[in-house]
């Protein structure tokens, strides 16, 4: 569903008749939190929907002074911009094996690890490895859309996304114009309980339990 087609629908929801009262700002700010919480719920549920991969070599990286074993490397920061982890692996001949996060508790583990610092993500434990190329699955960060861009699809999976975006939208109109939206707000929660539902039945319920959430933002500090 396009951008105008949700506003649209979101004005209709709200009874506005007066378009104008509702403005540009509003529309794109409602419409982008709106947005966000779906997107944040997809990710959440680690759905595969959006997700990218990065791959990198030992050579690209940059060594930790005094730190052996240690290098890091920028996020992506421009295309696909570096929002949440999913997986993180290093080639081994030709199987990728997975990277485990570092644990500062944990003062005898042995092997590659991983953790983010800022901007950077950090490798350690590779003194003595022959890792040399690696993965991260990731989640961008989520598009911002604007009233200009009309005829743009909201990229969501063609399930009840488009509706819940729509009934958001028309709550926060509802809530400017101090009306009552409780019908609006029960139905907005009957369709998101039937979206978590429907996360996990796109992979007949193969979905894996969320274990890679690491604080606000997606990585730590």
């Amino acid at each position: 569903m396009t951008v105008t087609a949700i506003l649209t629908r979101a004005a209709t929801l709200a009874n506005l008749s007066n378009a104008a009262f509702f403005d540009t700002a509003e529309n794109e700010g409602a419409l982008n939190a709106a947005y966000r919480d779906v997107y944040e719920q997809i990710c959440s549920s680690n759905d595969d929907y959006f997700i990218q991969d990065w791959t990198f070599t030992l050579a690209s990286m940059t060594a930790v002074s005094n730190e052996a074993g240690a290098y890091y490397i920028a996020l992506p920061t421009v295309s696909n911009k570096f929002y949440r982890l999913r997986r993180m692996e290093y080639l081994a001949g030709s199987a990728w094996i997975p990277i485990e996060k570092f644990n500062f508790k944990d003062v005898y583990k042995s092997g590659p690890s991983y953790r983010f610092k800022g901007t950077n993500l950090y490798l350690m434990g590779l003194a003595g490895s022959s890792a040399a190329s690696f993965r991260a699955w990731y989640y961008p960060v989520p598009a911002a859309y604007t009233v200009a861009l009309g005829t743009v699809d909201i990229d969501t999976p063609p399930q009840l996304e488009p509706d819940i975006i729509a009934y958001q939208i028309a709550i926060d109109m509802k809530r400017k114009q101090n009306e009552d939206y409780a019908k609006l707000q029960q139905r907005r929660d009957e369709l998101w309980s039937r979206f978590e539902q429907a996360l996990r039945h796109r992979d007949d319920f193969s979905h894996e339990h969320v274990a890679n959430v690491y604080g606000d933002g997606g990585y730590d500090e």
